[in-house]
């Protein structure tokens, strides 16, 4: 990621729940008072980034369902 202008610092995060992300910015604030946040982006459904599975040679092979929704596991898929 990068950032131009006021901004010097940008933090993605992967939140379960909008109370999550408040969290998250609750504990970040308690940490690095002097830090402002200017402005929250949330994204609702993202395309999938995890679960692949890669050969001996970092080559995407497969991938592992991701469990969205919390229903438990999920068998890999072929």
């Amino acid at each position: 990621m990068a950032v131009t202008g006021e901004a010097n610092l940008m933090v993605s995060a992967w939140a379960r729940s909008p109370a999550d992300a408040t969290a998250f910015e609750t504990r970040l604030g308690a940490r690095v008072p002097e830090a402002r946040v200017l402005r929250r982006d949330v994204t609702l459904v993202t395309a999938k980034r995890r679960g692949q599975l890669l050969d001996d040679e970092g080559r995407a092979g497969g991938h592992i369902p991701v469990d969205r929704y919390g229903e438990g596991p999920t068998a890999p898929a072929q």
